[in-house]
């Protein structure tokens, strides 16, 4: 039977220059002589991944104005459309900015320049002005009706970014991240919102679109926003992550919309890094995700609106958790002006909750009475917490505020055994110093010797390691002082 290696040199060129850009790399492998003959298709292979692989449309400020590089996401389209292998190195795009209107600079009509995209020699053809090229990836994809061509022709004709973001994520096939600044208007009607719900309704197609896109991040104008775009990218499959920046939902106008649910066994991240949900919509897109491993949640008001002012009801999140993830999730942080502990008492109903975050107004270890709240709150099974707040305090509040941690490093060795790493992050440089001075005291560590710390001020960050770290077992004077 004929090996591969023993193929003629015009057969291996020839598979070279037809397989797929994630498998050269293990062809090459196969023996020294197809090494050898696959080298111009690795420098290629390289090249191509090192320019395409991380597409960023980043805007640059220069004074009085912002610089637009404009034309990106057009002729990026173009060259996958003229060499489609150039789509599956797209793994990732990063969109600062993208028009959803006319802007200078843009020429439909022109002919796309046709620059060395790769080293491969080409047929000669026609050439083909960037409408022409657009028009034809429009009607190469299935899930775009005939009817509304024109539609989206005419949009990308005016300078409109928004179909040509959704034709990148239908073309690029191996894309996996979308990062975007939404634009200042609405997106119930954007391309890329229907694009992405066709995508989510295909049901087990043998190829479908969107396979691969696992994370997207949105940040959002502040303003209030629909839920829909939120709600069709968690009904992606593929989709493990979403994590969304000033999304503010109206709980005045929102209606629950059963249409469009998250799908039940794929998103394991979500985050709301700041903005506001109300209740109604935390339940609506936690009832269906079951395999969560990490939320987080940061609620701010929008400054804008004086006359509505929505509270944080941390007892009705950590109900609705518990009720939809108790048995996944791993990692939560939560931020608000003011956490009680006996808010986050259903926490004790986690059952794999290793890590917490606290990110508040006032410190929740003040006094030591509220530690005992804390720590009586907490799942025994936590192995880090991390408590951040902007409150500074009196030069009488410094040492409640010592003997408060101390406290709290006494009572984790017996209530959080399996509490490794403690996290504290403060505004104030006095409670910064005093931190220092109580947890790395020898008479401290001596509490808990298993427990590290990191702490974070204004003016820098250290690490404390736990005591039984730096204590040699060896049995001798290693430290010349006497101890053992």
């Amino acid at each position: 039977m004929a090996r591969f290696q023993d193929l003629s040199t015009e057969l291996v060129l020839g598979i070279l220059e037809k397989v797929l850009p994630e498998d050269i790399e293990s062809l090459s492998l196969v023996s020294k002589r197809i090494y050898q003959l696959a080298i111009p298709r690795l420098e290629e292979h390289r090249r191509l991944g090192k320019k395409y692989t991380d597409v960023r449309n980043k805007v640059e400020y220069r004074p009085h104005n912002w610089c637009d590089p404009g034309g990106l996401l057009a002729d990026l389209l173009c060259e996958i459309m003229s060499d489609t292998k150039i789509g599956h190195y797209v793994k990732k795009i990063h969109l600062d900015l993208w028009h959803n209107g006319p802007r200078e600079g843009w020429k439909p009509d022109e002919v796309f320049d046709k620059q060395l995209v790769t080293s491969r020699p080409r047929l000669q053809q026609d050439p083909k002005t960037n409408m022409e090229i657009i028009e034809e990836a429009i009607r190469t994809i299935k899930i775009i009706p005939t009817e509304e061509v024109d539609d989206w022709l005419c949009e990308i004709r005016r300078g409109n970014e928004d179909p040509l973001v959704a034709l990148l994520l239908l073309h690029a096939s191996k894309i996996h991240s979308l990062i975007f600044v939404a634009p200042y208007n609405s997106l119930r009607s954007s391309y890329l919102l229907k694009t992405i719900q066709r995508g989510a309704g295909q049901g087990s197609t043998v190829d479908p679109y969107l396979s691969h896109l696992k994370n997207i991040e949105i940040c959002f104008a502040e303003a209030w926003e629909s839920l829909e775009f939120v709600k069709a990218c968690m009904s992606l499959p593929s989709l493990a992550s979403i994590k969304t920046d000033t999304l503010f939902v109206d709980g005045r106008t929102h209606e629950a919309n059963s249409a469009i649910l998250p799908q039940p066994l794929n998103v394991t991240d979500i985050s709301f890094q700041s903005g506001f949900l109300p209740e109604t919509v935390l339940f609506e897109l936690l009832r269906g995700v079951k395999n969560l491993k990490t939320f987080a949640y940061n609620f701010t008001r929008l400054w804008r609106d004086e006359d509505y002012r929505p509270t944080f009801d941390c007892l009705a999140l950590m109900t609705t958790l518990e009720a939809n993830a108790s048995y996944n999730l791993e990692h939560l942080i939560l931020g608000a002006e003011d956490i009680q502990a006996s808010q986050i008492a259903p926490t004790r109903g986690f059952h794999a909750l290793r890590e917490i975050e606290f990110d508040t107004n006032h410190c929740l270890a003040v006094e030591e009475s509220r530690i005992a709240n804390l720590i009586g709150v907490l799942l025994v099974s936590i192995e880090r917490l991390t408590l951040r707040w902007d409150e500074g305090a009196s030069a009488d509040g410094v040492e409640i505020f010592k003997e408060a941690f101390v406290a709290l490093v006494r009572e984790s060795k017996t209530q959080l055994p399996h509490l490794r790493t403690l996290n504290l992050s403060t505004r104030d440089q006095a409670q910064s110093d005093a931190l220092w001075d109580c947890l790395g005291s020898d008479e401290t560590a001596q509490m808990n010797q298993v427990l590290s710390f990191k702490i974070q001020g204004p003016n820098g960050s250290g690490e404390i390691p736990a005591w039984v770290d730096n204590v040699c077992t060896c049995g001798q004077d290693c430290s010349g002082d006497g101890s053992q």
